[in-house]
């Protein structure tokens, strides 16, 4: 699960204004599930992308002179990671320049 927030963090830093970038790390506890939600003021996620940020190797951006790097994995793992520990993983954004949310639930022991 380390991996996991590992993961989702350095996306929400990657994706937020160089100057003025916010993350929150927002934890409540739903009857038998943790759901941890990770915030940020970057640049958002289109309706059209919101659910093509979990498949693996996919990328908003597939130009070549893209301002952020990566391969495209690390969320699809984290989706595998969190459903085998019995949990959800996904995005919400408002869309573009409006920043995103990664929701995580996972079960309690």
């Amino acid at each position: 699960m380390s991996q996991v927030i590992i993961n989702v963090l350095s996306n929400a830093i990657d994706f937020c204004p160089k100057q003025q970038g916010k993350i929150e790390i927002i934890t409540n506890r739903i009857k038998n599930n943790i759901h941890i939600i990770i915030k940020d003021n970057g640049m958002g996620i289109s309706k059209e992308n919101i659910d093509k940020i979990f498949v693996k190797y996919y990328q908003v951006d597939t130009t070549l002179t893209r301002e952020h790097g990566g391969t495209g994995i690390g969320l699809s793992l984290s989706k595998i990671i969190v459903e085998n520990h019995n949990g959800k993983i996904w995005a919400e954004s408002n869309g573009l320049d409006k920043g995103s949310e990664i929701h995580i639930q996972l079960p309690t022991i």
